[in-house]
């Protein structure tokens, strides 16, 4: 974690995920316990190869806010991360200014430890825009 600091800028200072990161265990019990819903941030490609089923994506690049606040009206509304790693602060701030501030877990070591903890996952199809 302290490398994680030097690099984010955070060096000895307070880090956001210090207390949100949770284990897949738990981010299972925090989902069901707090009826939250579930953002994956990874990229559209990987997200309909796998995701956690009953997870919407709203990928980083884009219109992230537009969507997130299309997707949840409820400013309230408790919310648990999935990210790439290294984007988790980034996708916290991004919350945090759309004024979305109940987001109360990020899935410590993001997708790869959902996949390697034998949870389900779904696949989604995609349609492309340059197809047509």
């Amino acid at each position: 974690m302290e490398e994680y600091h030097k690099r984010s800028g955070l060096d000895g200072k307070f880090n956001p995920l210090d207390e949100l990161q949770i284990d897949v265990k738990d981010f299972v019990i925090s989902a069901v316990k707090n009826q939250a819903i579930i953002i994956d941030t990874r990229s559209d490609d990987h997200y309909a190869d796998a995701a956690i089923p009953g997870s919407v994506n709203i990928g980083l690049n884009g219109a992230f806010t537009s969507c997130l606040t299309a997707v949840i009206p409820n400013l309230n509304q408790p919310i648990l991360l999935v990210c790439d790693d290294g984007t988790a602060i980034d996708v916290l701030m991004k919350l945090s200014r759309a004024g979305f501030n109940n987001c109360i877990g990020v899935l410590l070591g993001g997708f790869k430890k959902w996949l390697d903890s034998g949870r389900p996952i779904t696949k989604t199809s995609r349609i492309v825009n340059d197809h047509f």
